[in-house]
């Protein structure tokens, strides 16, 4: 019989951080290419979060940014619909990297709150947030 080598404990990462979208910094493969060796320190591997509807057209006014952001709970509830399988499978989900620039201002603040409602009512524990930053927080300096 063949060894099991899926990878059992998981990271979930923000969208941005991974795929450039309108309403946040640029990301490129250096960056990536950081995050992936990251997780790979950690042994886990990364579950993208679909990306926040107040990132998709930036500069829209607050009722708008308010409208794209009502089918993030749909969008993170599928998620944790997966989440809670592979938890079932035994797979560890470890934390949350986000970026600083994920949770900036009311529209930033509402996407974190949407992901620990959606999260708590699949009953799964969200584990670490750790935020990349300039300064010396342990995930900056583990992404140097």
């Amino acid at each position: 019989m063949m060894a099991d080598l899926r990878r059992k404990r998981i990271v979930l990462v923000a969208h941005s951080l991974l795929s450039d979208l309108p309403g946040a910094p640029a990301t490129g493969p250096a960056q990536r290419t950081r995050i992936l060796a990251w997780a790979d320190g950690l042994a886990a591997g990364i579950y993208q979060l679909p990306p926040p509807g107040h990132q998709l057209v930036p500069g829209v006014d607050p009722r708008a940014r308010r409208a794209l952001s009502r089918g993030d709970g749909a969008d993170l509830g599928f998620v944790f619909d997966q989440l809670a399988v592979y938890q079932g499978d035994d797979y560890e989900l470890l934390g949350v990297l986000v970026g600083p620039h994920d949770l900036v201002g009311r529209a930033g603040q509402g996407w974190w709150r949407r992901v620990q409602e959606a999260a708590a009512s699949h009953g799964i524990g969200l584990g670490k947030k750790w935020i990349i930053t300039d300064g010396a927080t342990p995930v900056s300096e583990a992404l140097a």
